[in-house]
């Protein structure tokens, strides 16, 4: 699969798609018992600090519902930076392994659009 471009747009100018430069995305799935949420939430609230230091990271979303399951979606500059932060996202989810039911389900992108700034 080739490598498509990023772009980004304002919502209400949606004619006016300009490219940002070529991504890569990792989405992480993940699940914990209900009564670990509350833990597994303050983990990923911790990791912040870790994941900004992450070098290439261009975007970074972490979501969970109250049933445990969550996604972590990272956003790299290109597939190069993806691969060389590989060390740093073992890391990262070895800070979740105490509250993970499985091993998270890792899932990569090499085609990534997003609509940004919502006025």
């Amino acid at each position: 699969m080739g490598v498509l471009a990023f772009f980004t747009a304002s919502a209400s100018d949606s004619d006016k798609i300009t490219s940002g430069g070529l991504m890569y995305a990792r989405i992480g799935r993940y699940e914990v018992a209900t009564d670990r949420v509350a833990e597994a939430e303050e983990i990923a609230r911790k990791a912040l600090s870790f994941v900004r230091k992450v070098p290439g990271i261009k975007a970074y979303t972490h979501m969970m519902g109250d049933d445990g399951k969550g996604m972590v979606v990272a956003i790299y500059e290109n597939k190069a930076a993806a691969g060389a932060a590989a060390p740093l996202v073992q890391q990262f989810w070895l800070r979740f392994s105490p509250v993970l039911l499985a091993q998270p389900r890792l899932e990569e992108f090499a085609a990534v659009w997003a609509l940004e700034n919502f006025t």
